[in-house]
């Protein structure tokens, strides 16, 4: 059960998003969280994994973010935690930012030449998100 080749994941939650968080939608400021987040990748996705492409201005112009999990961390990548096979969602993915970061929010951050992305990205979540794949 690798779940190799996915070309499109989704994360769903309860509530809405901000403008300038990673592939969003639904942007609201009345509401904290996310409402959901839909994440497409050229890339081959393994289970926990997030590539995302197509990324808008307010993110920074960044081509892609991946996510892997209980496969080491690499360049460019997210650091992806408390992942559980059980629910196959996530308890929280943390992101640490040197950008503006409103409660919910996905910003990035330690952005370096050499490393071409991030050292690892933060976010924390009082809400569990789970990982639908189509």
């Amino acid at each position: 059960r690798s779940n190799r080749g996915y070309e499109y994941t989704e994360v769903k939650s309860r509530f809405r998003v901000y403008q300038g968080q990673i592939a969003v939608s639904s942007i609201s400021r009345s509401n904290r969280g996310y409402e959901y987040i839909k994440v497409k990748s050229r890339f081959r996705v393994y289970r926990g994994q997030i590539a995302v492409t197509s990324i808008s201005r307010s993110n920074r112009g960044f081509e892609y973010i991946e996510v892997k999990s209980r496969l080491g961390v690499y360049q460019g990548q997210f650091t992806v935690r408390n992942i559980s096979r059980s629910n196959r969602g996530f308890g929280y993915i943390e992101v640490k930012s040197r950008f503006r970061v409103y409660q919910g929010q996905i910003a990035v951050s330690s952005i370096s030449r050499s490393n071409r992305g991030f050292e690892y990205i933060e976010v924390e979540s009082r809400f569990f998100a789970l990982v639908y794949v189509t």
